[in-house]
């Protein structure tokens, strides 16, 4: 009942004390609690009466939470070792995300349960009609319909992302936050060529308002029935793979208050035979936690009636991960732009009704190349997707001359510098990620990048790599605030599975760009 009911932690800090007593539960609950929220003055010896210490457990339990997002310092960095990298089962990687999982109770559970029910009525007309992977589709859709009936959803949160929660949105003096996540729902089914790959994986989102600490006031849940009008998403990957679903939001907010939203998702098709490229969606974010306005963001070039493009060069399969980030320019006028590419370095407008492309700035640094060859030795692909910060202030050790943004890169790392190998034994892949500095005029060219890896603790995937996914910054002090901060607080996806976080003061974060 207390595993149930209780963070995991928690149930296991009970479990270790309760050795000492022959009785359950109590004191040993009492004293978890205790170091918890310092619910009690005196703690009782073990021939306490155990059933009033049931009682009190099942009350104070609802007042515990686990945070959706844990807090990590430099110092419990440890870079991965051998046993890191050992091949394990797939059953035993399901196993490991299952237990980061957090109970959630939700809003619009009614609205939640009929869509599951309804999704799940499509996929069983379509393995009738025998459509393509349609066996894959159902699966899918019966473990989303069984989690959501749930009174409280377990999900896997990863890939966070938070802005301050509106004054005018808060209902309680604790609300602090307004966190978006990525949950995943897999497919027990593995195509054992790529060694442990789910074969259907459905995508879906949460927005959930937030205390100081990071635990869940009020969430709720967004289908990809939420963010389209479309009752089917999908793409058919190399082996038959099926995919689903709108993944890895993007919060901010724009200069006149409104709370907007981007989001990647693979085109809609009518058919499970999807189109193979992916597309970057907005939408604003209400106060009820919903979305309104969503659409897939439109490139100038589609205006004159040409596929999307940016700067003449049509666009590849795949649009995900951009880094919005306001620009005040000579004249005083506030634009909304985005970070699309690292190398090279590409910043979009997003115009009106979030048109993109129309002014593309577009810039090659010899700083970045220079460091490519001596981090790497070779050519490698860089990636971005953190919101960059604008810094009008020197900072201690950092040798730039403000203003200057800063952002973080990442890339995927082979430790031994192979390739993936055939029979389903892959080289264990590590994310790796950098402080990068760029100029805060046009065209934002990259000036500097850090020698020195962020302390960023990854998770192991069920997609056989070792991730830890930066996805914003903020800055905040000591106590919480977002005014007058000391410290830029990272942001980041662990394993797929879980959200975590990395203060680094600013005064420190000359170590990482140097």
């Amino acid at each position: 009942p207390l595993k149930a009911a209780a963070p995991y932690p928690l149930y296991l800090h009970v479990k270790a004390m309760e050795v000492r007593c022959g009785c359950r539960y109590f004191p040993a609950a009492l004293i978890a609690f205790l170091t918890w929220c310092t619910l009690v003055p005196t703690i009782a010896d073990c021939t306490a009466d155990c059933a009033a210490g049931r009682v009190l457990l099942q009350r104070r339990v609802a007042l515990v939470e686990a945070p959706l997002v844990q807090e990590f310092t430099t110092e419990m960095y440890q870079a991965p070792g051998p046993e890191d990298y050992e091949i394990r089962r797939c059953d035993d990687l399901s196993a490991l995300r299952n237990e980061s999982m957090l109970p959630l109770q939700l809003l619009r559970r009614q609205q939640l349960q009929e869509t599951a029910q309804e999704q799940l009525r499509v996929a069983e007309e379509r393995l009738a009609r025998q459509d393509l992977n349609a066996s894959l589709l159902l699966k899918l859709r019966e473990l989303e319909e069984q989690r959501w009936s749930q009174e409280r959803v377990p999900l896997s949160l990863f890939n966070p992302s938070m802005v301050p929660l509106p004054e005018s949105w808060r209902q309680s003096p604790e609300e602090r936050w307004l966190a978006s996540f990525r949950h995943m729902e897999l497919s027990q089914i593995y195509d054992r060529e790529f060694f442990c790959i789910p074969m259907a994986i459905s995508n879906v989102m949460v927005l959930a308002v937030l205390d100081a600490q990071f635990r869940a006031v009020r969430a709720a849940l967004l289908t990809q029935q939420d963010v389209q009008l479309e009752r089917l998403q999908c793409q058919e990957l190399p082996g038959g793979l099926v995919y689903l679903g709108p993944e890895d939001p993007r919060l901010f907010c724009m200069p006149g208050g409104d709370v907007m939203m981007l989001y990647t998702s693979r085109r809609p098709s009518k058919t499970l035979e999807c189109r193979p490229a992916g597309r970057m969606y907005s939408a604003q974010v209400m106060e009820d936690l919903s979305l309104q306005g969503h659409q897939a963001i439109p490139f100038a070039s589609e205006r004159h009636g040409q596929p999307p493009a940016i700067a003449g060069k049509a666009l590849g399969g795949w649009e995900k991960n951009w880094g919005p980030f306001l620009y005040t320019d000579e004249e005083g006028q506030e634009q909304l732009l985005v970070e699309e590419s690292m190398d090279p370095h590409i910043v979009l407008s997003l115009g009106e009704d979030f048109l993109a492309g129309e002014v593309v700035y577009n810039s090659t640094s010899p700083v970045l190349e220079q460091w490519i060859r001596k981090k790497f030795g070779r050519k490698t692909r860089l990636h971005g997707g953190v919101a960059p910060l604008l810094f009008t202030e020197s900072l201690p050790g950092v040798e730039l001359q403000p203003p200057f943004y800063i952002s973080i890169l990442h890339t995927r790392h082979l430790p031994s510098g192979g390739t993936v190998r055939r029979h389903g034994d892959w080289d264990l892949s590590v994310y790796e990620n950098y402080l990068f500095a760029f100029e805060a005029k046009p065209p934002f060219a990259i000036v500097k990048v850090g020698q020195k890896l962020l302390p960023l603790l990854p998770g192991r995937s069920v997609f056989y790599c070792l991730v830890a996914f930066p996805t914003q910054m903020l800055r905040v002090s000591g106590d919480g605030d977002s005014d007058d901060s000391d410290e830029l607080m990272i942001l980041y996806g662990a394993g797929d599975a879980t959200s975590r976080t990395l203060r680094l003061p600013l005064q420190r974060l000359h170590e990482f760009l140097e």
